[in-house]
């Protein structure tokens, strides 16, 4: 898969229009073609405050790996790693000490239990040979609030539908990639600031832990899913999709709707085409279907039993390079190009045997993208 750091580097060889960055840190404006230019809107802030994107690569003093995210310094030693914000920290220390090696151009660190990489405001990590990992998990941020966990995240609140810090487990997966699995996520409380997170794989043949460990920017995106196996449960923060049929969670449908708010200083007109880009982890068949809700959905409430009925929409969809791609156009736009504010899509699978595990607006390592194309 192709990070996120890697698809805005290759955007931006092309030159860029920098004021789009300075007035909306989710967007990158790249002007390509003559005649033609685009906007990429990504579900999770890309920019610092200021204009400068984030480079997503570790700097190095000693034992000691660090980088900024997008409104958090992470640091990273062999017991674990801290999370520092200026209204209060969080740490993740490792079950064992690990011994890091940085690769050549900083993109990741790796030892022979795991790899982390640098997402857009914490890491991502996949652990090597290994069914089951546990997390001592402590932080300083004041809360009175029970933190939130539905199995595949834990989530510290500050306020009730607002985290502050989250530890979403992704997936599982055998060393030949042939088997993905999801992975269950437990947590224990030990003190008031400190919690016992387990994570485990939910196949015996899925070897290898992903997880994420992030603190909450808003989204550009809001989503969830919504899964047959547990009706009840919704799953606003959780950072992957397993779309389609799955022994681990039924069917599973993703529900998505774009705040239209966050695109005031991205121009709306004059639009040829708009696709939407989400990233796959893993994924077998193309039988994917795009619906219309027919009415706005809560993504906090939203679960299998009281999902939002939709009605299929004809859109184009594409698989190259880690991406799922959806022509969005003749639902999102007018006849002369304006964008349409709608309730957003539905994705779902049509066929039993097929699957795709794709990145949620949560999703921090690879976000979504929205693109807007213009003609000039």
């Amino acid at each position: 898969m192709i990070s996120a750091f890697e698809r805005i580097k290759t955007l931006m060889k092309d030159g860029t229009d920098k004021k789009i960055g300075m007035l909306n840190r989710y967007a990158i404006g790249v002007k390509e073609l003559p005649g033609r230019s685009f906007a990429f809107l990504f579900s999770t802030p890309v920019y610092y405050q200021g204009g400068m994107p984030i480079p997503g690569r570790f700097s190095q003093k000693k034992e000691l790996y660090y980088f900024k995210g997008s409104s958090c310094l992470i640091e990273i030693t062999p017991t674990g790693v801290t999370f520092q914000r200026e209204w209060g920290d969080a740490c993740i220390r490792f079950e064992t000490e690990q011994e890091f090696v940085l690769d050549e151009q900083r993109r990741y660190l790796q030892s022979k239990e795991m790899k982390i990489y640098p997402t857009f405001n914490g890491i991502a990590v996949h652990q090597y040979h290994t069914q089951k990992t546990e997390l001592v998990f402590d932080t300083t941020i004041k809360s009175e609030l029970k933190p939130k966990s539905n199995g595949k995240y834990f989530a510290y609140r500050v306020e009730k539908l607002r985290p502050s810090f989250v530890i979403n487990a992704m997936f599982a997966q055998n060393t030949a990639q042939t088997v993905f699995s999801g992975v269950r996520l437990t947590s224990k409380k030990k003190s008031a600031t400190q919690y016992q997170i387990t994570m485990q794989s939910m196949d015996a043949a899925a070897e290898h832990l992903a997880w994420e460990a992030n603190f909450y920017e808003p989204k550009l995106i809001h989503d969830t899913t919504v899964e047959s196996k547990s009706p009840k449960a919704n799953n606003v923060f959780g950072d992957v999709a397993f779309l389609g049929s799955t022994r681990d969670f039924g069917t599973q449908y993703l529900y998505l709707r774009f705040d239209y708010d966050k695109l005031s200083d991205v121009k709306t007109t004059d639009i040829t085409r708009v696709t939407l880009h989400i990233p796959y982890y893993g994924i077998q068949g193309n039988s994917f279907q795009v619906s219309a809700p027919f009415a706005r959905f809560c993504s906090f409430e939203s679960n299998w039993k009281n999902r939002m009925g939709s009605i299929d929409l004809p859109v184009d969809c594409t698989i190259r390079e880690g991406v799922v791609s959806f022509d969005l156009s003749k639902y999102m736009l007018t006849d002369r190009g304006s964008l349409i504010v709608t309730n957003g899509i539905v994705l779902r699978m049509t066929e039993k045997k097929d699957y795709a595990i794709l990145a949620t607006a949560d999703n921090y390592l690879t976000p979504q993208i929205l693109e807007f194309e213009y003609k000039k």
